[in-house]
Parts: C-alpha cells; structure tokens; sequence
C-alpha cells in the first residue's frame, strides 16, 4: 500500500490484510532466536499428483475383515442336552451318589459321583451320553457328505465299546440303531472300486 492511500485512509481491505499479514510476520521474526531464524526454511512438499499413494498398511489393519465366501454348508444340529426330566427316563441316583441305567427293564450300575445332589449326579452321566451323541452326529455328517471313510469304521466300532460299557445314561438302545446304519453306509475305499 502507497504512502497517499494510507494518509488519505483510502485502500482496500485486501491491503490492510497483508499488511497485518506482514506484521504479524516480522513479530514473530523478532521473537524467534536467532539461530533459528538463520536455519534454512523447510522445503516446500510438491504438489499432490493426480495419481493417489497407496495406503499404510495400518490403514488395512484397522478396516475389518470381508467373510470369505464360503460354499453353503448344510445347517449343523445343535449339541445334544439331556436334561434332568429325560435322564431320568434312563437312569436314576440313590442318596449315596450311585447312578444306575435302566436299559430294556434292567438297572445297571454306572457309577457314583458323591458329594452333589442327585440331580447333578444323573446329568453328570447324562454329559456322557451327549459326548457320545455328538459324535454319531458328526460321524453322520461325514457320511452323507461322502467324506472319506478312512478309519470311519474303526470310529463306530470305537463308539460301540462306550455304549457296551454302560458308564453313561441315556437312550443306548436308539444310539446303537444309529450307529448300526452308519456302519452300513459307510463303504471301504476298496469296495466304492469293486464290482
């Protein structure tokens, strides 16, 4: 801005913001040390190219993850729960903790498991039975999804000898049925060939 223009108080408003501008910096000059002030000025980043950087990889960590597209699988039951009304059906409990099965009219004894009430003592038995269940039910899975039948077998004859131990309550007569038409689906990798 000219000398006339400020004592005749005319100018724009344009000039009045650089000059507070200019001000403004030689103050802050002043008020810097001097060693400062003779270091160099940082270098001026260039322009934004219109292509954009690529992003940090902490950019990718902190976005979640997209589900993998995973083929439908067929709907997988839930896990067995006796409760304490069915175990009771197969089993009862004395006072003493000693649970017994009742399988086709006659009581077996399973074991005992003192110091708990007999509620707690028949599902502890009862979990057994469930644990066992579970399996059939995968072994059923593997079946009719045509798994390899490698060591299939062995698994039912495996479950078999648990279910002939009567350590457990519940239903062994329906679980053995189960396992008895597992082991006829199940075919050898030998005998898919023959024929």
């Amino acid at each position: 801005m000219n000398s006339e223009a400020m004592a005749s108080g005319e100018g724009t408003a344009e000039d009045g913001a650089a000059q507070d501008a200019e001000g403004h910096d030689a103050e802050e000059a002043a008020a810097t040390p001097a060693s400062e002030a003779s270091a160099p000025a940082p270098a001026t980043t260039p322009a934004p190219s219109a292509r954009p950087s690529a992003p940090s990889p902490a950019a990718f960590a902190s976005r979640p993850k997209p589900a993998a597209a995973a083929p439908a699988a067929a709907p997988v039951p839930a896990a067995p729960s006796t409760s304490v009304a069915e175990a009771s059906k197969w089993g009862r409990v004395e006072g003493d903790g000693h649970v017994y099965l009742t399988i086709d009219g006659s009581e077996h004894p399973v074991g005992q498991y003192p110091g708990v009430s007999g509620d707690e003592a028949l599902i502890y038995f009862a979990r057994k039975y469930d644990d066992v269940v579970a399996q059939i039910v995968l072994l059923e899975q593997r079946v009719s999804s045509k798994a390899p039948s490698t060591d299939m077998q062995k698994t039912v004859a495996h479950l078999h000898e648990q279910l002939a131990e009567r350590n457990i309550v519940g239903d062994l007569r329906a679980a053995e049925a189960r396992l008895d038409k597992l082991a006829g689906q199940i075919t050898e990798p030998g005998e898919s060939r023959k024929g």
